[in-house]
C-alpha cells in the first residue's frame, strides 16, 4: 500500500496503534487497516497533495498521470520520464503504473479538486 513510503506509512501505523490502545487489543484486523487507510486518504494528505500540486502542476504532468490512472500508455515521454526518474512510476508487465497504491486511491478521490491555475 505504501511501498515503503516512509510518511505514509508512519501514518498507517499511527493510526493501527491508536485503533489498538483505543480497543485495548494488540491483534490488528483488516478492518482496522481499512480504518486506518481511510483516516490516511483524506484530501490534505501532505504526501500526496504536493505530488500533484507541486511535482505534477504542469498541465503536461497531470495529463501523464490521468493516462495512468486510465490503464493507457502516456503519450507525453518527457514527463512519463520525469516520473520514472522520481520513482512515483514504475513499469509493472510492460506498462506504468504509480509506485505507490495510496498515491493511487488519493488520486482518484481528490485530483479533481486541485485544478491547475
Amino acid at each position: 500500500m505504501t511501498q515503503g513510503h516512509p510518511d505514509l506509512l508512519q501514518r498507517l501505523c499511527r493510526r493501527l496503534v491508536s485503533i489498538a490502545n483505543r480497543e485495548g487489543r494488540h491483534g490488528m484486523t483488516t478492518e482496522d487497516l481499512d480504518e486506518a487507510v481511510a483516516a490516511v486518504l483524506v484530501r490534505d494528505t501532505a504526501p500526496m497533495e504536493r505530488f500533484w500540486n507541486e511535482f505534477c502542476r504542469a498541465p503536461a504532468c497531470r495529463a501523464c498521470v490521468e493516462q495512468i490512472l486510465a490503464g493507457a500508455t502516456p503519450t507525453d515521454r518527457p514527463s512519463l520520464m520525469r516520473l520514472e526518474e522520481h520513482g512515483y512510476v514504475v513499469l509493472d508487465q510492460g506498462r506504468p503504473r504509480l509506485r505507490v497504491p495510496l498515491f493511487e486511491d488519493w488520486l482518484r478521490r481528490y485530483r479533481e479538486a486541485f485544478p491547475t491555475s
